[in-house]
């Protein structure tokens, strides 16, 4: 191959690098940032990237140990590939999502060096939580239905048969108004029969969806 093509190609490959959206990040084996792509948007918002910092520094601790793991595993397969995601610290101090795809090229003597590509997901994983929420809060919904559902039935009859026995006391408490010794006993009986109408009605306004208070 001539020298003017090996020009060519390279410049190329230089334009192509320099004006990709995605940026190209060089790291050494202990994780030092070698090289940084002029990509046009860097996804932690360092412009001239991280050259000469260590970035594992700025991974989320919480992630670390994971990437840490991920990084030695392909420090020992030549020409590997990994892909994960993980939160940073942006530029801000916010974290961000990346999904970074790896390539070990050390023994590669035209780059010796990890070779990382780098996209901010932020925005896709904050829409996929909300959708897990959406789904979770529609799955809560539909068991509380069901639920509602069969606690109508039971509390009905129980409210009915409360019904029907405050009538029967008022009934006893009727035929025997003439006796003291009943007097007392019937007035616990309607106290009792009161708190159970009570407790009853507090079950069926949560089956409504009604406050509790109310």
């Amino acid at each position: 191959m001539s020298h003017s093509s090996d020009a060519r190609d390279l410049a190329r490959w230089r334009a192509l690098v320099e004006n990709s959206l995605a940026p190209l990040d060089l790291l050494d084996r202990n994780g030092v940032v070698l090289y940084s792509s002029p990509a046009r948007e860097r996804p932690l918002g360092h412009p001239q990237g991280l050259v000469g910092r260590n970035a594992f520094e700025l991974i989320h601790p919480d992630d670390r140990q994971r990437l840490a793991g991920l990084f030695e595993a392909l420090l020992r397969e030549p020409g590997g590939q990994a892909q994960a995601q993980f939160r940073a610290k942006h530029r801000d101090g916010s974290w961000r999502w990346l999904s970074v795809a790896a390539t070990n090229l050390l023994d590669d003597p035209n780059v010796q060096a990890i070779a990382l590509s780098t996209r901010d997901v932020t925005k896709e994983r904050q829409a996929e939580a909300e959708l897990r929420l959406s789904d979770r809060l529609a799955s809560i919904g539909i068991l509380a239905a069901g639920v509602g559902h069969e606690v109508n039935n039971p509390l009905n009859y129980v409210l009915s048969n409360l019904d029907l026995v405050e009538r029967r006391i008022e009934g006893l408490a009727e035929a025997l108004r003439d006796d003291a010794r009943h007097v007392e006993a019937l007035a616990d009986m309607r106290a009792m029969i009161a708190r159970a109408h009570e407790g009853a009605g507090r079950i069926a306004r949560i089956v409504k969806g009604e406050t509790l208070f109310r």
